[in-house]
């Protein structure tokens, strides 16, 4: 399965989803407090509402003024009043002389009534209101900025507003992951219960999707390696089937010819010399499929990470491994004919496990080949591997007799840890071997 690239860290697309639902709740306040100011402004900021409201805060201190039967020397009564409202500015002054004033940058003294007149920018515009004291009546002015209360409410309003669509934002980013989590931890219980074909869901780009990513990669290595398991424990059952049936016949012979010389069955020491010669056949024929089927279960049962790879120029293996088993052939009769393109590459091999492989095919060419025949030899570079073929003529002796092949299938075991190909099979009475390593 190919890598898939993930570039985003959770933890940065966190980050920047935090600043940028920041910057929308703040942006959204900034909206909602200006679309609410311009509302108030246009509802409450108008002289109709302005004196209505001053009117009923007038109302409110004449009443207070004759249930306390307050003077105007009352000024910390009054004081007291004025702080019992929210943004009131209250002045009141007779004979255009202030005798009480919430506000601070106006000094007055009730008691000694002071000759602190009232300056014209100061009731310039405000609505004069008349009061009635215990000790006579006095003129006041106001500035009741009562919608103040409704810019903070509108504001905290908006706050909360702004707030809540921040944390909505964060809320379902982080819902979204939870249930992708979730949906992961349902599919793992999937692949836990065995089901490996199942495909983990892979979403988005960052740590979780890597997660998910890794998950079908240990999925499909987990899958590829019981299908080699199953595969190669088919095969054993196969090959102990075969083997069992292959080492019979020569073990039931052997056991025969040792009864008639245990049992002196013979009729002249000629015949007990054909005996012996015999039971010398069989035991060698023995031992040969067992050292193959020993040689097998090493390959098969070896990892392909303890090959010992190394790199060899592509010439230099044909001519050590190859030609010189070839030379042995023609020592003992064979005729071989070679063709080849131009061979310059390099490859990377285990040395004792290709050495086991060719030799594996040559024993079979000199226990199989027809020496009358010649075996031919091809030698071809392609672009990316480097191709070795054998075909020859499989001699009549041996043309009946069927064979476990135990040896070629570990021929073909090795050359697939080399990631290479090897390839036999039998057309009429010509049998061909093709294999392949990739070159470097």
């Amino acid at each position: 399965m190919s890598k898939k690239p993930y570039r985003r860290r959770l933890s940065i697309e966190l980050t920047i989803l935090t600043a940028a639902s920041a910057v929308l709740a703040l942006l959204l306040l900034f909206l909602l407090h200006t679309a609410a100011w311009k509302v108030l402004d246009y509802v409450l900021v108008n002289p109709q509402m302005v004196a209505k409201q001053e009117k009923k805060c007038v109302s409110r201190l004449q009443s207070y003024i004759d249930s306390n039967g307050l003077t105007l020397e009352d000024t910390d009564k009054l004081k007291e009043w004025v702080s019992s409202q929210r943004s009131l500015i209250l002045t009141i002054y007779r004979d255009n002389k202030a005798v009480f004033s919430s506000d601070e940058n106006i000094v007055v003294s009730p008691s000694d009534f002071n000759d602190y007149a009232m300056e014209g920018d100061i009731i310039s515009g405000s609505r004069e209101y008349m009061l009635q004291f215990k000790d006579g009546k006095a003129e006041a002015t106001m500035t009741y900025m009562f919608e103040n209360r409704y810019y903070i409410i509108a504001d905290v309003c908006a706050g909360l507003i702004s707030f809540g669509v921040f944390m909505a934002i964060l809320f379902l980013f982080i819902r979204h992951k939870m249930k992708y989590i979730a949906l992961l931890e349902s599919e793992l219980k999937i692949l836990k219960g065995g089901d490996l074909d199942y495909f983990v869901t892979e979403q988005g780009t960052d740590e979780l999707a890597s997660l998910a990513h890794e998950i079908n990669a240990m999925r499909c290595a987990i899958k590829e390696r019981q299908e080699a398991e199953e595969t190669y424990q088919q095969s054993s059952r196969e090959l102990v089937t075969a083997m069992s049936h292959d080492l019979r016949t020569p073990l039931t012979a052997l056991i025969g010819y040792i009864d008639i010389l245990y049992m002196g069955k013979y009729q002249d020491p000629k015949k007990q010399q054909q005996y012996f010669e015999a039971l010398r056949k069989k035991a060698y024929q023995i031992k040969d499929m067992s050292d193959k089927l020993f040689e097998y279960f090493i390959v098969f049962g070896k990892d392909s990470n303890d090959l010992e790879m190394q790199t060899a120029g592509a010439a230099e293996f044909i001519g050590q491994v190859v030609e010189e088993s070839l030379f042995d052939l023609e020592s003992k009769g064979f005729t071989i004919i070679r063709s080849s393109n131009e061979i310059n590459c390099s490859l990377s091999i285990d040395v004792d496990s290709i050495r086991r492989v060719f030799g594996n095919i040559f024993s079979n060419l000199l226990k199989y080949a027809d020496p009358s025949m010649p075996i031919r030899v091809e030698y071809q570079q392609q672009s990316d591997r480097l191709l070795i073929r054998f075909e020859n003529r499989i001699s009549r002796n041996h043309s009946d007799k069927k064979s476990s092949n135990i040896g070629l299938k570990t021929c073909e075991k090795i050359m697939d840890e080399h990631k290479g190909t090897f390839e036999y099979g039998q057309q009429g009475e010509t049998f061909r071997i093709e294999l392949s390593l990739p070159i470097w």
